[in-house]
Parts: C-alpha cells; structure tokens; sequence
C-alpha cells in the first residue's frame, strides 16, 4: 500500500547554531507539554558558548523525554534569541509555504 505521507526532511532540517559568541545567557528547556521553560539546571560556571541558539521560527525537540516519558516534545520557539540544551534537536522549515501543526 503506497504511503500519502512525504519524508519530513523534504521539509524540514537540522540547523546547529552555537552561541560561540555568547550573545545571551538565557537558558530555556522543552517541557514535556511541549513548551519552552526556563532551564531548572544549574548553569552557574557553565561554558555557555557551546550550547546551542534558538530564535523566532526555530522548532527544537528533546529526545531524551521519548525512553523516560514515552513522550516526544517538539516546540516553535516565536520570541527573542535564547540558548537551549545541547541534547535538544533544533530544526527550521526548508520553506516559508510549510504549515506545522502541533498539538497542545
């Protein structure tokens, strides 16, 4: 049976942005309703420049909520430049025509 569905790279990617150059230090995590959050990690003393950037129109993702919370939490990230965790997958859109929806 031939699937309807088109691969979801063919509109969307993976984007590796790091705040090597320490523009904020604003640290946000995805909770698993699938929101940003302020990080509850203790940051104090943390290299921050390794971490990755996430700005208006940027969806990120943890994984690490799939094996614990058997939940995949993907957000749109819409407000100013913040830094979010390394473990987090950050994607944008290949296109401005692409309509995600993501439910709440």
């Amino acid at each position: 049976m031939k699937s309807n569905y088109e691969p979801l790279g063919k509109h969307i990617q993976l984007v590796d942005y790091r705040n090597s150059e320490e523009v904020t230090s604003t640290v946000l995590g995805i909770s698993i309703d699938k929101e940003f959050m302020p990080s509850v990690a203790n940051v104090i003393g943390t290299d921050l420049s390794q971490y990755k950037l996430i700005s208006k129109g940027l969806f990120a993702c943890n994984p690490m909520h799939v094996g614990r919370d058997e939940r995949l939490p993907i957000a749109l990230y819409e407000k100013d430049i913040a830094v979010n965790n390394l473990k987090h997958e950050i994607r944008r859109r290949n296109y401005c025509g692409a309509v995600f929806l993501i439910e709440r």
